[in-house]
């Protein structure tokens, strides 16, 4: 959720109101410190494994009465969890069963409150259309893709040596049924889509925003989010064609104004 937070995450967040988050997939913790600068939430529950990070969630956040830490699994804790939360920021194991799987138990155990607000990471490119194992022995052999170490290049189906993620276990192909974060979006709508109002961004590495039946003015405000973030998108790859059309185009005047800019003020 990195590059949504300042943008959209705490915006969105703070226009809502939001006071009770549950946040799946924490890592380091940054995400969660950050969403605690926002004065509403009261409460921010947090489900991670607690596996490879460098910083450890539950001694950071021991002293923080705002933080509640479950150490474990989405699909161990949504059956257990007997709270109504306005915002759930899914971000954890990147894959069709386990995204699809965590959609359906938060609308069976009523979750999320009504006009409340699902957030979805990766729901574009790499992952939108291919799985992505964390711990491939957790997911049902039926619902578990081939998959291999390697890494990823945009419009290419098949896994390459480098690439994009070559540390992680990747379904070997990509797209098909079954297969990736906005794949099991989708299939989760086609069931349940007059309850969900939904849009994704492509924006770095995409993310899928749902809004659970919000009320006539939640609905109209959620498509202005929409505009925001499209307008926001456009903005940036707009701005990144034209610094590399002028870095191409005039490589010493953009080296001079580089070193100009980085001087320290006298």
């Amino acid at each position: 959720m990195f590059n949504f937070r300042n943008f959209f995450v705490k915006p969105y967040m703070k226009a809502h109101g939001y006071q009770l988050v549950l946040e799946v997939g924490a890592e380091a913790g940054h995400n969660t410190a950050a969403l605690l600068e926002l004065p509403s939430i009261s409460t921010i529950h947090v489900i991670d494994p607690c596996m490879g990070h460098a910083v450890n969630l539950e001694q950071r956040f021991e002293n923080n009465p705002r933080i509640v830490i479950h150490k474990g699994l989405s699909l161990e804790f949504f059956p257990k969890i007997t709270k109504i939360f306005d915002c759930i920021l899914l971000d954890g194991d990147h894959n069709w069963y386990t995204v699809y799987q965590e959609l359906a138990m938060i609308r069976k155990h009523h979750l999320l409150r009504e006009g409340g607000t699902i957030l979805l990471h990766d729901a574009a490119w790499p992952y939108g259309r291919r799985d992505m194992y964390f711990l491939p022995e957790t997911i049902p052999e039926a619902f578990r893709l081939p998959y291999a170490k390697k890494g990823m290049v945009k419009s290419q189906s098949e896994l390459v040596e480098g690439g994009v993620n070559p540390h992680l276990f990747n379904a070997l192909s990509e797209g098909g049924p079954r297969n990736g974060v906005l794949t099991a979006i989708e299939d989760f709508l086609q069931e349940h889509d007059d309850e969900y109002q939904f849009f994704v961004t492509e924006h770095e590495f995409g993310l899928g925003v749902l809004l659970f039946r919000g009320k006539w003015h939640q609905r109209l405000f959620f498509h202005g989010w929409k505009v925001y973030v499209d307008l926001y998108h456009m903005m940036f790859i707009f701005t990144a064609r034209t610094k590399c059309f002028f870095q191409k185009q005039f490589p010493k005047s953009c080296r001079f104004l580089k070193r100009i800019a980085s001087r320290k003020p006298m």
